[in-house]
């Protein structure tokens, strides 16, 4: 992680109009590993939704509604934060462990594949497919 992607973190930390957006993300990428699609907001407050108006003007004004995640990063990185690896700054906003990802295994047993979907040393479910 270079220098800028901790000044991001830092920007955004600072910023409480960002925290609904970067918890909405921090979810995103825990469930599918990705930044991509779109992020839902509710109780938007005039803060945020200035800003959120400034990436996306249907959500100027209102109090919720959907972000697409590829606006908001194309957004964020122009300028001054041109080239971030925004999962970077995702995991330096939150810490390393704030955003760890379930971790998925594939095992083989008679003909039969299951998923094993869990974290480490935790509890796992079991998904037959």
């Amino acid at each position: 992680m270079n220098n800028l992607e901790k000044e991001a973190s830092q920007y955004l930390k600072t910023k409480k109009e960002y925290k609904k957006i970067m918890e909405a993300f921090k979810e995103k990428y825990k469930k599918t590993g990705k930044l991509t699609g779109k992020i839902k907001l509710n109780n938007i407050s005039k803060e945020e939704s200035l800003i959120l108006g400034s990436i996306d003007y249907s959500l100027f004004g209102v109090s919720e509604g959907s972000l697409s995640v590829k606006k908001f990063i194309d957004f964020f990185s122009q300028g001054k934060f041109e080239g971030i690896d925004f999962i970077q700054v995702l995991k330096e906003y939150f810490g390393e462990k704030g955003i760890q990802r379930h971790h998925l295994f594939i095992i083989g047993y008679d003909d039969q594949i299951f998923k094993i979907i869990g974290r480490p040393n935790s509890g796992r479910s079991v998904l037959r497919i």
